[in-house]
């Protein structure tokens, strides 16, 4: 089987970081089957970064084993939305002229909107089926009319496969149009082999040089609005005895970094809040195993990888009640919350620091989600397709 992934973000040579949760799937999948992915690259990135310009002349194989291609796709931004799907098409064309060409089976998008539209348009030229991953904010954040959502809702119901990372983006995409029998829920994968490691919490904290009493939470994502950091710091600043002696570690970074730090400075919280920039995996993992709770948020999520991480970790959780997290959270992991409600997010906190927790009852709400397992599932889900719908020639017109 041969699959043509059409990527939203995926790593290149200069960021091999970018996309992890495709990534991770993709490399996985890679080892089940032939993958080629095109991962066109917005010209607004370009005209800003002209390393980038470096990575769409050619093939830019970061994965082993993955032939990868990042044409330029242009689009005018904001105004160009609703148009930006037909960008990406012209993108991919050009990528499978000029060496992405083969005998594909199937189309696997891993955005509903622009990448889902344009396989829904490259699937027509091309004469094979086309599945979409749905992850969040391309069916969270959907306008109530125009082109995008007509073009998403299209996309979707042609689908001849859907996975969505969490019920709730399934049950939306069920409302778009989709066919329920073609759409199956397929959460995010984990790490095993590096969350999963039975590190104590005090071992953690030495090799980290982290007081071994002090109570540690724990932000690991981009430092963007959606990710709702304020919320955090003002939870922090705000919070009752239980929490007045711990400290936010913060890992990532985005065009957030300097509001964050004059907030928490005038929250008068600064000496508590520690911005340690962006970690590889291995560090990421340390830090979540010294940590007493990961903290997440947000305002809008797929299936968060980073909840599923700490729970891997042993390490409980308090996130903001969207997308997925509702289904991985009970009262044996973590608690969720209403979004922005810096009140409700402290007194959860203050829950989880005032209680004992089972590390290994956390770990086993996580376990069988790696994702070999998931790249696994998603093998069959795709050959499903493809014995139903069998390709015919792979011709662009």
């Amino acid at each position: 089987m041969r699959v043509l992934v059409l990527s939203d973000t995926f790593p290149n040579r200069h960021e091999p970081w970018r996309g992890s949760y495709n990534r991770r799937q993709i490399e996985c999948l890679s080892r089940l089957c032939a993958v080629t992915v095109i991962n066109p690259i917005p010209l607004p990135r370009l005209l800003s970064d002209r390393k980038m310009r470096e990575v769409t002349r050619g093939r830019d194989d970061v994965i082993e084993g993955v032939a990868t291609w990042h044409p330029v796709f242009r689009y005018v931004p904001l105004l160009g939305r609703g148009r930006s799907w037909a960008g990406v098409a012209a993108a991919a064309r050009r990528a499978l002229g000029q060496g992405a060409a083969g005998d594909y089976d199937i189309i696997l998008a891993t955005f509903a909107y622009p990448h889902g539209a344009a396989a829904r348009a490259l699937s027509a030229k091309m004469g094979i089926p086309y599945a979409i991953k749905a992850r969040g904010s391309d069916l969270h954040a959907l306008p109530d009319r125009g082109a995008r959502r007509e073009r998403t809702a299209e996309a979707v119901r042609d689908a001849a496969a859907l996975m969505a990372v969490s019920g709730n983006l399934a049950e939306i995409a069920v409302r778009l149009g989709a066919d329920p029998r073609h759409v199956r829920v397929l959460p995010n994968g984990i790490d095993a082999d590096t969350f999963s490691r039975k590190t104590s919490r005090p071992q953690a904290r030495r090799a980290l040089g982290v007081d071994p009493e002090a109570p540690l939470l724990l932000f690991v994502g981009n430092l963007l609005p959606v990710k709702g950091l304020d919320v955090a710091l003002r939870a922090l600043a705000e919070s009752g005895a239980s929490c007045e002696m711990a400290r936010l570690v913060i890992v990532g970074d985005g065009p957030m970094k300097r509001q964050l730090k004059r907030l928490a400075a005038g929250a008068g919280i600064a000496e508590r809040v520690q911005f340690m920039g962006r970690l590889g995996r291995e560090n990421v993992a340390l830090w979540m195993k010294a940590a007493d709770v990961l903290v997440l948020p947000s305002r809008n999520e797929g299936c968060p990888n980073v909840v599923l991480e700490s729970l891997a970790s042993g390490t409980p959780v308090v996130a903001s009640a969207v997308g997925a997290v509702p289904d991985l959270l009970d009262d044996s992991c973590g608690f969720a919350v209403p979004p922005d409600d810096p009140k409700a997010l402290a007194e959860a906190v203050g829950r989880v620091l005032s209680r004992e927790w089972n590390r290994e009852a956390i770990r086993a709400r996580v376990a069988g989600m790696s994702w070999e397992a998931n790249a696994a599932r998603l093998l069959e889900i795709l050959s499903g397709v493809i014995a139903a719908e069998p390709h015919s020639g792979n011709v662009l017109e």
